[in-house]
């Protein structure tokens, strides 16, 4: 299926320098599903998608009338309904955002000679560095690489045991005692 995301705060406003969580969190959902995923700067040549996500987070931003009566864009955000907004999909809502949507604009802004400061919120990914300030605010702040390194495998053997603690395993805990039940002659009788 071919998705396309519209940030539309994003064509439609001049000093906007955040991204949009929705539309991230979008993107990874249909990412993971197999479609492919374009972000969309402008609101032609839409036909050309199965569907069209339009997310507005400012009620000045202007989006033209014709574009949310497409029978193929689903339209949200506060933009459009204030505290009326309907909630994403559970399986949306909780999915990790796709923190690359956004890395072409990006790119494309840097080249044409805008200062890398307007958009650190979409390069420096900025939860690692308010993570690293709670926890250690003399540590030294991870790098871009460091960062793209580990979203691609997350997993560690050291994260799982701290989420595990002291836990064990059932079957090992049976295991070993059996052993010694076995070793203490005991062998099935119950301990006392």
């Amino acid at each position: 299926m071919r998705i396309a995301i519209i940030d539309a705060d994003l064509i439609g406003r001049k000093r906007h320098r955040l991204p949009t969580l929705v539309c991230m969190k979008l993107a990874g959902y249909h990412k993971e599903h197999g479609d492919s995923v374009d972000l969309k700067l402008d609101y032609e040549g839409l036909e050309r998608y199965d569907r069209v996500f339009l997310s507005r987070v400012f009620t000045d931003t202007p989006v033209p009338a014709r574009i949310v009566d497409r029978p193929n864009v689903v339209y949200g955000g506060t933009g459009f309904f204030y505290d009326r907004a309907e909630p994403l999909p559970e399986a949306v809502e909780h999915h990790m955002p796709d923190y690359h949507l956004y890395n072409a604009w990006v790119q494309t802004q840097l080249v044409a000679g805008r200062p890398r400061n307007e958009f650190r919120y979409y390069l420096d990914y900025s939860i690692f560095e308010t993570y690293r300030m709670i926890t250690n605010p003399e540590g030294k702040p991870k790098t871009r690489k460091q960062i793209v390194r580990w979203l691609q495998s997350p997993y560690t053997d050291g994260a799982e045991y701290r989420l595990w603690g002291n836990g064990v395993a059932l079957p090992v805990v049976f295991f070993i005692m059996a052993g010694i039940a076995w070793a203490d002659g005991l062998d099935g009788k119950a301990l006392s």
